[in-house]
């Protein structure tokens, strides 16, 4: 983990937007209302976009709109966005963003006295997942992919867009305080640890940790705002 950065009072925390076509409205009244908070930190928790990787042409196309809203906004408040398995390698696309890739995550911030870790929330997990993600988000691979799916007039990213689609993101995960009891000792010395990824919208505490999964914003609108150590949820 790198150094300790602060969080803020009032900060907010969105994750899992999964911005696509059929909701980039909602997404955009929530930038509008983080505008009028006028907040002193924004992060941004993975997943932020169903499909957003910087060497897919189309998928930087079909979202620049939010894209340069979100640099607008970041350009007046702090930004920081933890890269998910939806969107990665943005380095080159937000000149105003603090971007963290995956290997980079967790993230140490301080609060006051209490430590806290970020991180999207797809870090260890399986053997299985992290071949998966690693190859996927290659530089090579991820260039030949693009190479080809532009060949073939964006047909791979099309099929990856319409599997999203289909996809519950709302579901509840079962035996879910367990599996996070398991992750979170990987959590070294730190007092709080805040996810997104996993939608599930839950505080757990283990010994002294706790631990926030924060909502998907695109379950019901609801996004996170840090107040006196503690996220309040708030709904758009």
């Amino acid at each position: 983990m790198p150094m300790f950065r602060n969080i803020k009072e009032s900060a907010v925390f969105v994750a899992d937007s999964h911005v696509n076509e059929k909701n980039r409205d909602s997404f955009f009244l929530l930038l509008q209302k983080i505008e009028e908070l006028n907040p002193p930190q924004i992060f941004f928790m993975g997943d932020i976009f169903d499909l957003l990787v910087s060497e897919v042409k189309s998928s930087i196309d079909k979202n620049i709109d939010v894209i340069k809203k979100m640099d607008m906004i970041a350009s007046k408040i702090p930004s920081y966005y933890f890269e998910g398995n939806h969107d990665f390698s943005l380095k080159s696309v937000f000149r105003n963003i603090t971007v963290f890739e995956r290997k980079e995550q967790p993230c140490r911030f301080l609060y006051k006295d209490i430590k806290v870790a970020l991180s999207h929330g797809d870090i260890w997990t399986t053997k299985r997942y992290e071949i998966y993600i690693n190859i996927l988000q290659n530089k090579t691979v991820l260039r030949i992919l693009s190479f080809f799916n532009e060949i073939i007039d964006d047909f791979i990213a099309k099929k990856i867009r319409e599997y999203n689609y289909s996809k519950n993101l709302c579901k509840k995960i079962e035996n879910f305080e367990n599996i996070i009891k398991k992750r979170v000792k990987n959590y070294k010395d730190v007092d709080m640890v805040i996810e997104g990824h996993f939608h599930q919208n839950v505080e757990l505490v283990f010994d002294n940790l706790r631990y926030i999964n924060l909502p998907s914003f695109a379950c019901g609108g609801k996004y996170g705002l840090f107040k006196e150590g503690r996220i309040v949820i708030k709904s758009l």
